[in-house]
């Protein structure tokens, strides 16, 4: 009767939206995550490129204009262990990753060898 209940907690609700959760699984891929991870360096550069734009546009200085929203010009340009992502990294990362799903599934691997 407990091995029943096991199974019968094992098993997800039928209308689980989460398709990795199932086997008693977390729901995660368990792995590092697959990202881009710049560490924010990206947007620091374009909120950067952003306030320049407005600092020309009203005619004000570009410490006044970073001082509304960040700290420093200094603190939104310094560089931060990390370099930016080019402009189309998360569509490389989408591409590698469906690759690596192509890649299992020919291998035979299902739909839970891609690690997501």
């Amino acid at each position: 009767k407990a091995a029943e209940a096991a199974a019968e907690a094992a098993k997800p609700h039928p209308r689980e939206l989460n398709p990795h959760l199932g086997g008693g699984g977390g729901g995660g891929s368990g792995g590092a995550a697959a990202g881009v991870g710049d560490g924010g360096a990206s947007w620091r550069l374009k909120a950067l490129k952003r306030a320049r734009e407005r600092a020309a546009r009203e005619g004000q200085s570009l410490e006044e204009v970073v001082a509304v929203r960040h700290d420093s010009v200094a603190e939104l340009a310094a560089p931060r262990g990390g370099r930016a992502a080019h402009a189309y990294a998360h569509r490389h990362a989408a591409r590698d990753r469906e690759r690596a799903r192509a890649r299992a599934a020919a291998d035979g691997g299902g739909a839970d060898a891609g690690g997501e």
